[in-house]
């Protein structure tokens, strides 16, 4: 059976639309024929390249160009299920044991597992997922389809087909060479499918993983060569299917998430010990701001209470340039009264940044804290970590820029 999307037009009342897979060859058949390289090139194609593409295969099986009539006539008629309690728990199981569930997008399987019971989840035993990894459609971002909450109850997997599509720009740029685009490929392709890795953790007995070229893959022209050959997609599959395969599959499984959840840990330590050392040199900054503003406002309230007793003195002895001298004086007193508002407003700021260092340094603790905790936990090597405010106590105090980008700087992604 081939689940896909959810119907857009509402059809069957917001659920999911399936149709029946109408391919006579199985996907166990297709692996088989994708690893001898018993099959038919296509015209047009390179022998030393082409792998059939499964959507190519499943191209019958689709209902986009379809009236609703034909669609319903590809569908299961489940209604006999609601005959009688007995029928419906006998039926039901083998309706979720012996059909093969089939996802081209995440947003389907995602929707779709989650809205299983905790039965139907543990009788789901054959699943099959055609991926494009060229990652650029949202609906295909299997790291959030994938999760480890959804994977730990599909105890019942017996089953799991994979087909990746490789959709990789293989034009070589100046100065490359067929080697270094190579390795390129395979490195995206690694990475593409951490995702499906965490299959391991499902005790699957058979195994099948075909890799394929997309529509654009094979270019063609002077500098567009197609960089993966077939024996090259055979043994990436194959070290795909041996991974899957591995009996200590939810050790490593398990090992990888706490790796995950290690590094995201760290990542925040640092991101705190980052925040906390702008915010000592903002403060620092201040800091020295204030002081010299504070200079200079003493030098200028001394420089007008020094117009104000020449003016005094003038007076006494009745000098006739008193005017200019009370200009004078009245000018020092408005500059001491500015400097004086200007080392306020300093002083104000630098004890503003302290108290954002202080902030900042109790984050940076909890982080550390939070990591040294987990680690202990998971039995995994201590590193070394300075609290945030015995490093404090070594330089001058300082804060933050005050912009707010350090909000949830101590939030961190569970692996």
């Amino acid at each position: 059976m081939d689940l896909r999307k959810i119907d857009p037009t509402g059809m069957d009342g917001g659920s999911f639309r399936h149709t029946i897979c109408e391919l006579s060859q199985s996907e166990q058949s297709a692996y088989e024929e994708a690893v001898s390289g018993h099959f038919r090139v296509p015209k047009g194609k390179s022998s030393k390249h082409y792998v059939p593409s499964c959507k190519k295969r499943h191209e019958g099986c689709k209902d986009e160009d379809r009236d609703r009539e034909e669609i319903m006539e590809m569908r299961l008629d489940l209604q006999v299920l609601g005959a009688s309690r007995q029928l419906y728990e006998e039926a039901n199981y083998l309706l979720w044991a012996t059909n093969t569930f089939s996802f081209d997008d995440s947003h389907s399987f995602n929707r779709f597992i989650g809205s299983l019971n905790a039965a139907q989840k543990r009788n789901l035993a054959n699943l099959h997922i055609d991926c494009n990894l060229d990652g650029s459609d949202p609906d295909l971002n299997w790291t959030q389809a994938l999760k480890m909450p959804y994977l730990n109850v599909l105890r019942g997997i017996q089953t799991l087909h994979l087909c990746f599509e490789v959709r990789h720009d293989t034009y070589i740029p100046w100065g490359g060479t067929e080697e270094w685009e190579a390795k390129r490929i395979k490195d995206d392709f690694e990475r593409e499918i951490v995702p499906f890795m965490r299959l391991r953790g499902i005790p699957q007995k058979r195994v099948t993983v075909v890799v394929y070229d997309g529509n654009k893959s094979l270019l063609t022209g002077e500098n567009d060569l197609p960089m993966w050959t077939v024996a090259e997609k055979n043994q990436s599959a194959e070290s795909v299917r041996a991974r899957l395969m591995d009996p200590r599959g939810a050790e490593l499984v398990k090992a990888d998430a706490i790796a995950t959840r290690a590094n995201s840990l760290r990542m925040s330590v640092q991101k705190a010990q980052f925040d906390l050392e702008r915010s000592e040199d903002t403060a620092a900054k201040w800091l020295a701001e204030a002081v010299s503003r504070r200079t200079l406002a003493k030098d200028t309230a001394a420089n007008a209470l020094e117009a104000v007793k020449e003016l005094g003195l003038a007076e006494e002895e009745g000098n006739y340039g008193g005017q200019e001298l009370q200009e004078n004086a009245e000018s020092s007193a408005l500059d001491a009264s500015r400097m004086e508002v200007s080392a306020l407003e300093a002083e104000q700021k630098a004890e503003d940044a302290q108290d954002k260092v202080d902030q900042k340094a109790d984050k940076c603790d909890r982080a550390i804290s939070r990591l040294m905790e987990y680690q202990a936990k998971n039995g995994l090597q201590m590193r070394n970590m300075t609290g945030a405010h015995e490093k404090a106590a070594d330089g001058n105090p300082s804060g933050d820029d005050g912009d707010g980008s350090d909000e949830g700087s101590d939030q961190s992604s569970e692996g």
